[in-house]
């Protein structure tokens, strides 16, 4: 169908012809083979492409996974936790999408999430706090990016994720061991919490920290006054240390 501009012609509008189905030719292993296209008024082609999906996800997550990521550094932080993390550390590994990140924030996070890249990982924490970059993500908001490594997309909370529990260790552990005992006093000698209170304070799955953001390790299974931990210690402890978790979580998959 034709149709009139008005932006073009002198005492009247002019017709645009629609454009035409075309072929054109490409070069795939130094063979000719035909491209359909659509032909342009202005004799400029667009090619005319069908989109297929694929069979699996990137190799990358075969021994990853999609975990769910837990950011902890946020604006404000200073030099120690006032920087962005990179999505891949966050991880333990890199990733390499077909098409792109898309990216979910849990609906349960009190905090805002900024998701950015090279620049954000690059910028000191005090620029950074005063000038935030990336994309706000508020909880249970989504966003797909067509950046294809993990390692070039970053991410840091808005405030503070981390949280006092109010329980310690009830004695000092070594990075030997993954299971620890906990009370509510620090030092000795305080009451072990119930079943369900060490669940709802540490439910399996989160993340638990020291004051100063070091993680002691992810929740494996928990019991009245006592957390497994998925993996050995990363740290050492004392009684006197408080227990933080943070329960902020950014959920991901490559596309």
């Amino acid at each position: 169908m034709r149709y009139p501009n008005p932006q073009y012609g002198r005492g009247g509008a002019i017709t645009v012809p629609d454009p035409v189905d075309a072929t054109i030719f490409g070069t795939v292993n130094s063979k000719k083979v035909p491209i359909s296209a659509i032909k342009h008024s202005d004799h400029t082609y667009s090619l005319q492409t069908t989109e297929k999906g694929r069979e699996h996800f990137s190799n990358d997550v075969t021994a990853l996974g999609h975990k769910r990521l837990a950011p902890i550094n946020y604006l404000g932080g200073g030099a120690s936790r006032g920087v962005a993390h990179r999505l891949s550390d966050l991880l333990g590994g890199d990733v390499k999408a077909l098409k792109g990140i898309i990216m979910k924030t849990d609906a349960a996070n009190d905090v805002t999430l900024y998701i950015g890249g090279l620049a954000m990982g690059s910028e000191a924490h005090g620029d950074l706090a005063s000038y935030p970059q990336g994309i706000p993500l508020n909880p249970g908001e989504a966003f797909f990016i067509d950046i294809t490594r993990l390692s070039n997309l970053y991410v840091i909370c808005g405030t503070n994720p981390l949280g006092a529990s109010g329980y310690y260790p009830n004695n000092s552990y070594s990075t030997s061991v993954a299971t620890i005992g906990i009370d509510g006093t620090s030092g000795s000698g305080g009451s072990a919490p119930s079943e369900s209170v060490t669940n709802t304070n540490f439910p399996v799955g989160s993340c638990v920290y020291k004051s100063d953001g070091t993680k002691i390790g992810a929740v494996a299974s928990n019991s009245a006054g006592s957390i497994t931990f998925a993996e050995n210690l990363a740290v050492s402890l004392t009684n006197t240390d408080q227990l933080y978790t943070s329960q902020v979580y950014l959920y991901w998959m490559d596309m």
